[in-house]
């Protein structure tokens, strides 16, 4: 006799975020390609590895809100709202991502392409969490809550 195989809640539930964490990390392999891209090209035309950073950040910010919103998290609805949040969200990171590379090249003497690469790994691990509570709150267990449009 063979064994039926059910989809319980929960696999379906685990399958979803497999599938949502996926998507999320190939905007994240986007993303950081096009951030790495305008790092290297300021890089050497001279900018400051404060300044690079910063642009980059915010090119790529602007880039992830809308590959997350539209192919990650597939919400829908309140985009002003998700917009702002996932601005300030990224800002506070950006400046918390300055901070420790500014501590990491002046005060312990680490090499600027460490301190970036540290950098740019919290960046990506805090933006993860934060905004996947504060902006894209609709998705929630694995599973997409579908909102109303404003």
């Amino acid at each position: 006799m063979g064994r039926k195989f059910f989809l319980t809640k929960f696999d379906m539930r685990f399958r979803r975020f497999v599938v949502v964490f996926t998507k999320y990390c190939t905007v994240g392999v986007v993303n950081t390609l096009i951030g790495l891209t305008i790092m290297v090209v300021l890089k050497s035309l001279g900018a400051n590895y404060l300044v690079y950073t910063a642009v980059a950040y915010i090119c790529g910010m602007c880039v992830s809100f809308y590959l997350n919103f539209k192919l990650t998290f597939a919400v829908k609805g309140i985009v002003k709202k998700r917009f702002v949040s996932f601005v300030l969200v990224n800002l506070i990171n950006l400046i918390i991502v300055e901070f420790l590379q500014w501590l990491l090249i002046n005060r312990f003497n680490f090499k600027e392409i460490f301190a970036v690469g540290i950098g740019m790994v919290f960046y990506v691990l805090f933006g993860f969490l934060a905004n996947q509570k504060f902006v894209f709150y609709g998705w929630k267990n694995g599973l997409v809550k579908k909102q109303s449009v404003d």
